[in-house]
């Protein structure tokens, strides 16, 4: 495992060290054999050099797309893993309960059951309700409804029925519920 800089750099030189480096140098000497009465540097220390700097040039540039491709892994994996937000609010018209509409997120199945949590201004979560996912859509999207609302919270169930945005913005949903509901 890669965890710091040094030891990427160094399996980043050890990847490139291959048969095109060899190749390369074939190439290089050749190459500076025939043109060597031009130049007041020595050949031998043109060589060196131009080889030096190649291959740290291309440890560089493999160590720098090794973390790329790694940092773009890790942006995925939060994408799928993090907390979907709220999308829509709407009122089942049977039961009159209210069914939120989620991002697609691999963290809830139907029928799992959920928590709702809003966030005040002080930035304290504080359980506001408790549902399970009633459905999954086409496009990965969850309905979630809220089945046990905490009636200490019922202003703030009444806003995110009326599609306030401000709460909206301000309640996330968990795919567990606490032991102690």
């Amino acid at each position: 495992m890669k965890d710091n800089f040094w030891e990427r750099i160094w399996s980043s030189f050890r990847e490139v060290q291959n048969f095109w480096f060899g190749f390369l140098g074939v190439v290089l000497a050749i190459l500076f054999s025939v043109v060597s009465g031009k130049f007041a540097v020595p050949l031998y220390l043109l060589v060196i050099l131009m080889t030096i700097f190649v291959l740290i040039t291309s440890t560089l540039f493999s160590a720098y797309a090794d973390l790329f491709v790694s940092y773009q892994k890790s942006q995925e994996d939060y994408q799928r893993l993090r907390h979907p937000t709220i999308l829509g609010v709407a009122t089942d018209k049977k039961t009159a309960s209210i069914i939120c509409r989620i991002e697609a997120s691999e963290l809830f199945a139907i029928n799992s059951l959920v928590s709702f949590y809003y966030i005040d201004d002080n930035e304290f979560e504080s359980l506001i309700a408790v549902g399970y996912v009633k459905n999954i859509q086409r496009n990965k999207q969850a309905q979630v409804e809220i089945d046990i609302p905490d009636d200490t919270y019922q202003d703030i169930i009444e806003r995110l029925k009326n599609n306030d945005n401000q709460v909206i913005k301000r309640i996330f949903i968990r795919p567990t519920i606490p032991r102690n509901f």
